[in-house]
This record gives C-alpha cells, sequence and structure tokens, in this order.
C-alpha cells in the first residue's frame, strides 16, 4: 500500500493498536 500523509496518521494508528494487542 501507499503511504501518503494522510494515510501515516492511520498507520500510526494501526501500529499502536497492534502493539497493544502484543
Amino acid at each position: 500500500a501507499i503511504v501518503n500523509e494522510d494515510t501515516s496518521g492511520d498507520v500510526l494508528a494501526l501500529r499502536m493498536q497492534i502493539q497493544q494487542l502484543k
């Protein structure tokens, strides 16, 4: 997937959720 400035925020949010799951 292409990471744009707009999607960068969503990616960070997804990473935060993944860290919480671990």
